[in-house]
């Protein structure tokens, strides 16, 4: 997910909660006919909210799928590039840590 794809969800999200929220408000002080139909619009809402979080979560968890398939197949593809990379990394590492004693 891209950070504009996370910050529309969120806004999204957010809208959906408020208006709930603002909808459920509303109902516990008004009448008993506005009352029922402000808490169905509060809930619709809510639905709406709870699926558009689901549909977010399925992505994410697809592309990371997809992401650790590729890497998977990088690695089964390509194992000593990988390796010796691990290994310059490791050296790199251990360089830095040995000189701030």
């Amino acid at each position: 997910m891209s950070l504009h794809s996370v910050e529309a969800l969120h806004a999204d999200a957010q809208g959906a909660l408020s208006g709930a929220q603002e909808a459920l408000e509303q109902a516990a002080t008004a009448e008993s006919s506005r009352a029922e139909e402000l808490r169905a619009r509060g809930l619709a809402k809510l639905r709406a909210a709870r699926e558009t979080l689901a549909q977010a979560r399925d992505t994410a968890v697809e592309r990371g799928r997809s992401t650790a398939r590729a890497a998977d197949n990088l690695v089964h593809d390509n194992p000593w590039p990988v390796v010796a990379g691990a290994l310059a990394l490791g050296v790199l590492a251990g360089l830095l840590l040995t000189r701030r004693r």
